[in-house]
């Protein structure tokens, strides 16, 4: 009888310990932290409150026929693929343009997973738009660059 009074006290204090219905995930591949820790700080300067439910990892199973794709957010995982080739590439070199290239990627997917963004036209000024043809205003000019970062948390 101890036994089972004892097994049931553990058990008990077991799940009050657990949250189990939150199904709240985060985990960040250490490569990208730092560009996710970017995100949240620029949604904070921002006043946008941006849950952490999100899976970020990089792959080598993005699909290589398909060029220019960096990244792919998967909505029903929670879950972002960053190109492990494109991240180490790009970090390897050292230079400053070629990390904020990463960031640039990685703020436009989670754009679409944690600020429910699509992509737009091509022709508006914008992180979202698909060709990221405004990427070299981005790494460039910081004054350009905010202004994309505030068109990405303004809705």
């Amino acid at each position: 009888m101890k036994t089972i009074i004892l097994s049931v006290l553990i058990c008990g204090s077991m799940i009050s310990c657990t949250d189990f219905t939150e199904g709240i995930h985060y985990e960040i591949d250490p490569e990208l932290k730092i560009f996710v820790d970017r995100f949240y700080v620029e949604a904070a300067k921002r006043n946008v409150s941006v849950g952490k439910n999100i899976i970020m990892v990089l792959s080598n199973d993005l699909n290589a026929n398909i060029t220019g794709i960096d990244g792919l957010t998967i909505h029903n995982l929670n879950e972002i693929k960053i190109d492990r080739n494109f991240v180490i590439g790009k970090l390897s070199q050292k230079y400053h343009p070629d990390s904020l290239t990463v960031e640039f990627v990685v703020f436009h997917e989670i754009g679409h997973l944690l600020l429910h963004r699509e992509h737009v036209d091509d022709s508006v000024y914008s992180i979202m738009a698909p060709d990221f043809q405004w990427l070299n205003d981005y790494q460039t000019d910081p004054a350009k660059r905010k202004i994309l970062i505030d068109e990405l948390f303004k809705y």
